[in-house]
């Protein structure tokens, strides 16, 4: 029967999916892990379905939807329980901000929810009553957290404040973690395109075009000039070395950065990476002067708040700036221009700080820098989307604009010859 088979689940889901529903008798934690398992089984079973409908309707394509299926449904999963979860975080704070008790705070939100966030929100009720930190119970809890938030977390737990959490919550950091996704997500569709369009090229020029001359040349029609200006260029000496290297270069680099890309986004590697972190340098210095920020209004001195952020923060090669950069300053160095030899402040915004920290206004200042490093960072990412999009789309769409058109010369040759 082969995938068909797989349509028989189709009733086994939708029964799952309904008894999933019938749990109210059981008590709120029991009822929330029976709850969830079954609907996570009957989403699973769903799944098996839309890929077996996929592989009946689509033959051996399917291989290919269902991969971009998977995908789409990774990020779909990614960002859903990302905001549950860090609507959990903001629940938490803002209980513990209006004098609530936090435990009896997490296990209320985990009485009202019945999805994976109520397991989650009980488990960091479990970890609070036994004793341990915030930041151990949300790690235990392992919930799906952007680096602001994870920051927001440790260090506002290392001060005994809440207000980095609150704060970081509704600043521009949040916006724009979340608008980098977005762009994160656009490369991701913009590299699958490309993936494709040179497939498509490949395809044309190794399978069809020989097989459209063969046929050319037994009808004795005369090649047409576009198809005999393709293979000229073909017979050129230096063209299958170049685009061998080429599509080496397409079928191994882009699938593999499509793939680091994938799971960046999704959480299952850290864009601490060599490259990926330097080009989020702005975001992770502008995470930092914010955190400095928290420092400073918490009364501790800078070298003192460095040492805490270089144990916190959630990215190694960050926290390996952060300890150079408190090294240097308890060597004497000022702390600007520490940050700056680190990396992690430009020095335009370092002569800034310098002056507000001699009127005594550094608290508004750090924010202002770091809210200015986010908006130049996310001005910086759209325009490189905007350009690279454009340019390279219309470039290989051009291509299979050519070989589109050199195999309809050669088709219109052909119903000429045989009309």
């Amino acid at each position: 029967m082969g995938p068909v088979a797989f349509l028989l689940l189709l009733p086994l889901a939708v029964a799952l999916k309904m008894a999933s529903r019938l749990l109210e008798p059981l008590d709120q934690r029991s009822r929330a892990s029976t709850y969830y398992l079954l609907d996570q089984v009957s989403h699973l079973l769903f799944i098996f379905v839309l890929f077996a409908l996929i592989w009946v309707l689509t033959g051996w394509l399917s291989l290919l939807v269902n991969l971009l299926l998977i995908v789409v449904l990774l990020m779909y999963v990614d960002r859903f329980r990302r905001a549950e979860h860090e609507a959990l975080l903001w629940s938490l704070a803002i209980s513990a901000e209006r004098g609530v008790n936090i435990i009896e705070a997490a296990e209320a939100y985990a009485s009202e929810s019945t999805s994976d966030v109520a397991i989650r929100s009980s488990a960091i009720a479990t970890s609070l009553r036994g004793g341990q930190s915030l930041e151990n119970a949300v790690r235990y809890a392992r919930l799906r957290l952007s680096t602001c938030m994870k920051l927001a977390v440790s260090f506002g737990g290392r001060l005994g404040r809440v207000s980095p959490l609150l704060e970081l919550q509704k600043s521009e950091a949040m916006a724009v973690a979340n608008q980098l996704r977005g762009q994160v997500l656009n490369v991701i569709m913009l590299l699958f395109q490309l993936f494709v369009l040179c497939f498509v090229v490949c395809f044309t020029i190794l399978k069809i075009m020989p097989v459209m001359r063969k046929i050319l040349s037994e009808f004795g029609l005369k090649e047409p000039d576009a198809f005999q200006f393709v293979y000229r260029l073909l017979e050129q000496d230096w063209f299958f070395p170049l685009g061998g290297i080429i599509v080496t270069v397409v079928a191994i680099a882009g699938p593999i950065l499509m793939a680091l890309l994938i799971f960046i986004y999704v959480g299952w590697i850290s864009r601490g990476l060599p490259g990926i972190s330097w080009m989020t340098r702005r975001y992770d210095a502008a995470l930092v002067l914010a955190g400095i920020r928290h420092g400073v209004l918490a009364g501790l001195p800078l070298d003192e708040t460095l040492l805490r952020l270089a144990q916190v923060y959630p990215l190694w090669s960050i926290r390996h700036r952060l300890e150079l950069a408190r090294r240097r300053i308890a060597g004497g160095a000022n702390w600007t221009t520490a940050l700056q030899n680190v990396g992690l402040l430009p020095q335009a915004d370092a002569a800034l700080l310098d002056s507000a920290e001699r009127a005594g206004n550094l608290p508004w200042a750090l924010k202002a820098v770091s809210e200015g490093l986010l908006r130049r960072l996310l001005r910086w990412a759209e325009r490189l989307n905007q350009f690279l999009w454009p340019c390279l789309i219309f470039m290989l769409g051009g291509v299979v604009f050519f070989m589109g058109y050199v195999v309809f010369v050669v088709l219109s040759e052909l119903v000429r010859y045989l009309a």
